[in-house]
């Protein structure tokens, strides 16, 4: 199935940990400006190992881009996805990408990342989704993957579940906090409340860091 989430922004100031390129006033206005998705391929067969076709990527751009949204996070760098998204995503209209890392120790996505990250509109990259969450591989081992990424030039980070954030090890991750926070659970199903949730969740967090917080992954 398409994974469509909405990814909001807020801006805060920024503190980072690794020698790397700080996201600056005029890069958080720019993502401020434009209105995000996390995106997955609808034609990717995940059980089968298939690679999503450039077909179906452009239909999910044209439908998205009709949808209003401006700016893609994707999950993956491997294939097509590192090596033709960007060009799609330009001509399908969208001005800002975050692409993704999905296997850090993966030399072959590691370098299509970087590769990727060279293109204008690539506005930086994440490294892995929910992996310490699912312990799938280890601090260190994430650690080491954004600095290598961070030589880019491009802003990087993580993203793990928002429960994670009370590590502040996970806070200090990278360039800027992007959390997946997801009310559904937290068994907040009614659409207010999840709302209420959701606002609760951002706010707890704010006050628990200087750095830019911006949520990759909410919604019901």
């Amino acid at each position: 199935q398409t994974r469509f989430c909405v990814a909001a922004t807020r801006v805060l100031l920024t503190a980072v940990p690794f020698p790397a390129a700080e996201p600056s006033s005029d890069w958080r206005r720019t993502v401020d400006k434009l209105r995000w998705v996390a995106y997955s391929p609808s034609s990717e067969v995940s059980d089968k190992r298939e690679e999503p076709t450039e077909e179906g990527i452009r239909r999910d751009l044209g439908a998205l881009r009709t949808a209003g949204f401006t700016g893609l996070v994707t999950y993956s760098s491997a294939g097509v996805l590192g090596s033709r998204l960007p060009a799609l995503a330009v001509s399908a209209g969208f001005r800002g990408l975050i692409v993704g890392i999905w296997n850090p120790r993966d030399e072959l996505e590691i370098a299509s990342a970087l590769e990727a990250a060279r293109k204008p509109n690539v506005l930086g990259v994440c490294v892995e989704n929910e992996g310490i969450h699912f312990r799938r591989y280890s601090k260190d081992v994430l650690a080491a993957a954004i600095r290598r990424m961070q030589s880019s030039g491009k802003p990087v980070t993580t993203s793990e579940t928002i429960g994670e954030y009370s590590d502040q090890e996970i806070r200090d991750l990278g360039d800027w906090i992007f959390p997946t926070v997801h009310p559904y659970f937290a068994k907040r199903l009614e659409p207010n409340a999840a709302s209420e949730w959701t606002v609760e969740r951002f706010k707890a967090l704010q006050s628990q860091t200087k750095r830019f917080v911006w949520f990759k992954e909410v919604g019901l």
